[in-house]
């Protein structure tokens, strides 16, 4: 898992559940779970109890992997709408036909839950021939929109951070939700709050889009920090100079 990727995932736990009571666990599915390195974090150690039951999946037995589905595009092992929280980080861009794995992860989404995808948008190859892991794909903002499209879901937030080193995480939340006119008052508040939140989370990567890092808010220069070390500036500096401009 890439760090960037972490922080993400976490910022996005903070704003979209913080203040949040609920009256049972929710249930997390994180698509792609395997810990190849046990020195990195899984998400596991951020949708954990008592407020998420997490459930790791991936296509091969491996620590923080629960359920290994005997097809890897049709999971029969998981019922129709049985997930609150479907995330996937990092993953999308190792599989063949994401597409369909996309399709999946929606399937068994509960209507009014959340799925989150972390991709990056650029970065170099890396795969493994240890693991059969292949380096497919890389994801700009159309290139999830088009994936909401397909997946006619309704799309919350949906960035491409292009100041996280060398990924340039595109990142998207979105939900299961009917139509406009079918909804109730409540469900269309829900909906309103859930952009709301989402409209933050874009914020608080987005303003790091400024020419001189050494420019950035205190506040944002702290987050970007502790993200990738204080002696990663300077490659944020590079990254912006040679890449971005």
């Amino acid at each position: 898992m890439h760090q960037t990727a972490f922080q993400k995932m976490n910022q996005f736990h903070e704003i979209f559940f913080r203040d949040q009571k609920f009256e049972s666990e929710l249930r997390c599915l994180d698509v792609g779970s395997a810990q190849y390195d046990l020195s990195t974090p899984t998400y596991k150690k951020i949708f954990c109890l008592p407020q998420f039951e997490y459930v790791g999946l991936d296509i091969q037995r491996s620590p923080n992997v629960d359920i290994v589905p005997k097809n890897s595009y049709s999971w029969d092992e998981l019922s129709n709408n049985s997930f609150d929280l479907v995330i996937s980080g990092q993953t999308l861009e190792h599989v063949p036909y994401f597409w369909k794995t996309a399709q999946e992860m929606y399937r068994v989404l509960k209507p009014f839950g959340l799925m989150v995808l972390c991709v990056p948008s650029c970065g170099p190859e890396h795969k493994s021939a240890s693991t059969s892991t292949r380096d497919c794909w890389r994801f700009l903002e159309d290139g999830l929109l088009s994936l909401a499209e397909y997946l006619n879901a309704k799309p919350l937030t949906l960035f491409t951070d292009w100041n996280r080193a060398i990924w340039g995480d595109s990142f998207m939340v979105l939900t299961k939700s009917k139509m406009v006119q079918e909804l109730s008052s409540y469900e269309k508040g829900e909906i309103e709050r859930l952009l709301a939140r989402g409209n933050e989370l874009k914020q608080l990567f987005l303003e790091t889009k400024q020419e001189n890092p050494d420019k950035l808010p205190h506040r944002t220069k702290e987050a970007l920090k502790l993200l990738v070390g204080p002696k990663n500036l300077e490659l944020i500096r590079r990254v912006r100079r040679n890449v971005i401009n």
